[in-house]
């Protein structure tokens, strides 16, 4: 049974921020082989932020 999954964001400058190119990857929990959040696949746009 698949849930929703819990989404994270970057913490730049005070704020949650998406990566600046819009991509994600699934966190998956290793036990399980399960994704159970997606987070941000951050560039060096990101980081010079």
């Amino acid at each position: 049974m698949k849930t929703d999954l819990l989404t994270l964001r970057n913490y730049i400058d005070g704020e949650f921020r998406d990566a600046a190119d819009g991509r994600t990857t699934e966190v998956v929990n290793p036990a399980t082989g399960e994704a159970y959040a997606t987070a941000p696949l951050s560039g060096a746009a990101d980081v010079d932020a």
